[in-house]
């Protein structure tokens, strides 16, 4: 007996449909835990924040918040199981487009791309608009519909891209996004040397660092 499924509405990241709100937190129940908890919200932004779904232009990742509230530190709580063994596969099937707009998106930038062409199958990935829209629904890569772009959501997933270029040997790449986070760390502790040095390429490595004092009033 032949049965038909037209009935059913499919929904997902790239078209969420009236579902938007429930793929992650929103910035509003963050702001509510942050507060009931004693957490920094900005931190947790910073960290966990950047996915937009729909018209929720504003998403965390619940896991990454809940287990930064249960366990206080803001780092990475991505599954490792599910990293590198699945981003580096991807990025080789066509260097010469993907890597340059990898390399873009780490610097902050954003890459248009096509998400039409992703038939929602894992093994028929074919070109970079392919491996970038299946990056999306994996939670790698965020997917603004209004511009038709994507971009690294957050310094989590930022750190999970940062580990698969250092595997992968991306040579100089690789070298200048460990720096490029570790002046990030540094300048979140206020180490002020630290973050002077980074700007003169001639200061030696024998200096030592000193803390920034924080004025408040």
């Amino acid at each position: 007996m032949k049965r038909s499924y037209d009935f059913f509405d499919e929904f997902s990241v790239i078209s969420p449909g009236p579902t938007a709100k429930y793929y992650g937190f929103t910035e509003a129940e963050v702001i509510r835990l942050c507060e009931e908890n004693d957490m920094d919200f900005t931190l947790m932004k910073h960290a966990y924040d950047g996915y937009i779904i729909g018209g929720e232009r504003s998403m965390f990742n619940p896991n990454s918040v809940m287990k930064a509230i249960r366990n206080r530190p803001y780092g990475s709580f991505w599954q490792k199981s599910a990293s590198y063994t699945y981003i580096e596969p991807y990025i080789h099937i066509n260097d010469e487009t993907i890597r340059p707009k990898i390399e873009e998106m780490l610097n902050g930038g954003q890459v248009a791309i096509e998400v039409t062409s992703f038939r929602n199958d894992m093994n028929q990935i074919e070109n970079a608009d392919d491996v970038f829209t299946l990056l999306v629904h994996l939670g790698y890569l965020s997917y603004d519909p209004e511009t038709y772009r994507v971009m690294i959501p957050n310094t989590e997933v930022k750190g999970e891209f940062r580990n698969t270029i250092a595997k992968a040997g991306w040579g100089w790449l690789s070298k200048a996004l460990a720096n490029s986070l570790t002046l990030l760390d540094k300048t979140i502790q206020l180490y002020a040397e630290y973050i002077a040095s980074a700007f003169d390429y001639n200061k030696t490595e024998s200096k030592h660092e000193v803390k920034l004092e924080v004025i408040e009033g």
